[in-house]
């Protein structure tokens, strides 16, 4: 475990990781909007999860953190601008 935990460490580290928080409309179809940005980005979606309580979000939204593999920094940035431009609110985490 400890091995998984300093190759993960470094993958995040070099980009190849990247973790996104979204804050969506809570409505049918909205993370398959964003994972079908993802994929245009040819990037993989390693890991989703949904926040509905305990955070600062409104009564109709809910947060997505995402951890996703991509080919280094300058892709991270690429599909960030993507989501970005698909007019979805994007906080990088990691």
């Amino acid at each position: 475990t400890t091995l998984m935990s300093v190759t993960r460490f470094g993958l995040t580290s070099s980009g190849r990781y990247l973790v996104v928080a979204i804050l969506i409309p809570d409505r049918p179809g909205q993370l398959a909007e964003i994972v079908g940005v993802i994929a245009g980005q040819r990037a993989n979606v390693l890991a989703v999860t949904h926040y509905r309580e305990g955070r600062s979000i409104g009564v109709l939204q809910t947060e997505a953190e995402l951890t996703l593999e991509t080919r280094g920094e300058d892709h991270s940035q690429a599909v960030i601008q993507a989501l970005n431009d698909a007019r979805f609110a994007v906080r990088r985490l990691r």
